[in-house]
């Protein structure tokens, strides 16, 4: 049982480092609403840390509201197992959109 652990745990870590921007990206896009997505833009995800810009200071607060939340769900959907985050971390920024 140990082994199976320890293989399946080692296979997340192979899917975590091969989730590429252009995945997380989409992934992003399908969490946020039509009206989220027009406020925002992803920049980057790099050593589990996602960058996204948001285009007003109330977007920002509100979307940081929501950051556990959709930390969450981006794991889920990027195949992230138990103890295992793709995104380990969202950060929101007022930029271009």
């Amino acid at each position: 049982q140990q082994i199976k652990d320890t293989v399946e745990k080692v296979f997340s870590e192979c899917r975590k480092k091969r989730a590429s921007n252009k995945e997380i990206a989409k992934v992003f896009r399908q969490v946020f609403s039509k009206t989220e997505n027009k406020h925002m833009r992803f920049i980057s995800c790099k050593n589990g840390v996602c960058v996204i810009n948001v285009d007003t200071s109330s977007w920002l607060y509100h979307l940081n509201f929501k950051k556990e939340q959709i930390k969450e769900v981006i794991n889920k959907k990027l195949g992230g197992g138990e103890g295992i985050q793709v995104v380990e971390e969202i950060r929101f920024r007022i930029g271009e959109v």
